[in-house]
């Protein structure tokens, strides 16, 4: 598959089929004629895009727009990617139009960059099928970050994974639209995602459309954190929404509000929930409790969380709890299989809620394979950092368990900077009571052009089905 080039300096009467050849906008990359195929990437170079689109290109099968926020495929230096509706400046009128306009097509998949829609809605995916955004940020001061529409009995399949929203209006706004034979899953799914209602905002607003006999459900929302402000947090308050689909399914995010309801439902049945940690006023309305959720910890954790990050430098996520946190309760629910960071959950039934998950919570421990090793009791990960030059490579590590429990053995996992997974060292039950060592396969770092190395991630993984057995990790090198 091909690979096309947006980014500044560029110019859209070049072909952008290399860096050197790149465009000038986004837009350009988002035409119909531009020489992209089905399948095909282009790569978003960083730096402020003030423009709006509404897409013409309009693929059959699933084609990429991927932000280079490391750089390795555009600059070399990387940084945030900014398309705004802001399209003179940040201090004059932003434009009417939405700034970025799926304009009904399909097969769309954007990630890394940050859509601002000034007064307008920032994203409207419009009645598309088969898209994605993965860590793709939203904001608008006086509409809706993201537009969701639907077509009678056509399964959307609309995922977000790892996104943001912020908005007065609804952040994420889906419209279901009223079906032919029997109640439609229209499959839209929120996946680890952040939304932060202002002023009279709704984080998640279903709403009904068309004139046909049957009901649309079928919003999933996995893991996340949802921050109201005046109005209800989650709502699907609409008559005309399915109440046997459903329409909205909540599993395992944070729901925080301080004096209004948490989620609202039009009919009881219209909202499922369960796993969820649920800090508002009013928890419910027409909807049943889920078994597992919590609803009797008070908004003051997150505050504590949020002070404990300052304190701790700040290295987690927004909202992620540090281990010891109040936030962090049983959760045998495995709907949401990853973090907000996409990073795996530990394999047993201590889950943490929402988006969180016990993470960074390694220690220097006196018993090792060569001196003092890093340890984790029960499951958990910690993350190292290491520059590596770009010579061929593998790299070798040792692990040893003791009082571990389960089945799913520790693992190792290394990444490139910009989140691609390389390898996967994973250990056996020789690591109970003894040192087993691992070696990568061989891989070779990409370095831009005027470096001397990158930097590559390594999450050391513990996945104990226990809360006490000691996993230790020692004699990490490379060569």
């Amino acid at each position: 598959m091909a690979e096309f080039f947006v980014g500044s300096g560029g110019n859209d009467t070049n072909n952008g089929t290399t860096w050197a050849l790149r465009w000038a906008t986004i837009g350009k990359a988002l035409s119909s004629g531009n020489g992209m195929a089905d399948g095909d990437t282009c790569w978003i170079g960083p730096g402020t895009y003030r423009e709006v689109k509404s897409v013409t290109i309009a693929p059959t099968a699933a084609t990429y727009w991927k932000g280079d926020v490391s750089g390795h495929k555009t600059d070399g230096v990387g940084g945030m990617i900014r398309m705004t509706g802001f399209t003179t400046s940040d201090v004059s009128a932003s434009s009417a139009s939405t700034t970025l306009n799926l304009n009904g097509k399909n097969y769309i998949n954007i990630q890394d960059i940050c859509v601002d829609g000034g007064t307008a809605i920032a994203i409207d995916v419009s009645t598309g099928h088969d898209i994605s955004f993965t860590r793709v940020h939203a904001i608008s001061q006086n509409n809706s970050a993201w537009v969701i529409g639907t077509t009678a009995n056509v399964a959307s399949n609309i995922t977000l994974n790892g996104c943001y929203g912020a908005s007065v209006g609804a952040v994420y706004a889906p419209t279901l639209t009223k079906s032919n034979g029997a109640d439609f899953d229209y499959n839209i799914v929120l996946n680890n995602c952040m939304a932060e209602a202002l002023v009279n905002g709704i984080c998640v607003n279903v709403l009904a459309t068309g004139a046909n006999a049957f009901k649309g459900g079928g919003v999933k929302i996995y893991g996340g954190v949802y921050l109201g402000h005046s109005n209800t947090v989650i709502a699907a308050n609409d008559p005309n929404l399915s109440a046997s689909v459903p329409t909205v399914l909540v599993y395992g995010a944070v729901i925080g509000h301080t004096s209004a309801t948490g989620l609202v439902a039009n009919t009881s049945g219209q909202i499922t929930e369960d796993f969820n940690h649920i800090l508002s006023a009013t928890a419910r309305t027409n909807v049943t409790a889920g078994t597992g959720s919590r609803t009797t910890r008070g908004s003051l954790y997150l505050g504590l969380d949020f002070g404990r990050g300052f304190m701790h430098g700040f290295t987690r996520p927004y909202f992620a709890p540090h281990p010891g946190s109040p936030q962090l309760f049983d959760n045998d629910r495995n709907d949401v299989t990853t973090d907000a960071l996409g990073r795996p959950r530990s394999a047993d039934a201590l889950q943490t809620v929402g988006s969180h998950e016990l993470f960074d919570a390694g220690y220097l421990d006196s018993t090792g394979d060569a001196g003092y090793s890093a340890r984790i009791d029960g499951p958990g990960s910690f993350e190292q950092f290491v520059a590596l030059n770009g010579n061929a490579t593998t790299m070798t590590v040792k692990c040893r368990t003791d009082s571990y429990t389960g089945t799913n053995w520790p693992q190792v996992k290394i990444y490139k900077d910009n989140g691609d997974l390389v390898d996967t060292l994973s250990f056996t039950s020789s690591t109970n009571g003894a040192f087993e060592s691992k070696t990568s396969a061989s891989f070779t770092p990409t370095v831009p052009s005027g470096l001397d190395g990158v930097m590559y991630k390594i999450v050391y993984i513990s996945r104990d089905g226990g809360a006490s057995g000691a996993t230790r990790f020692d004699t990490a090198s490379f060569s």
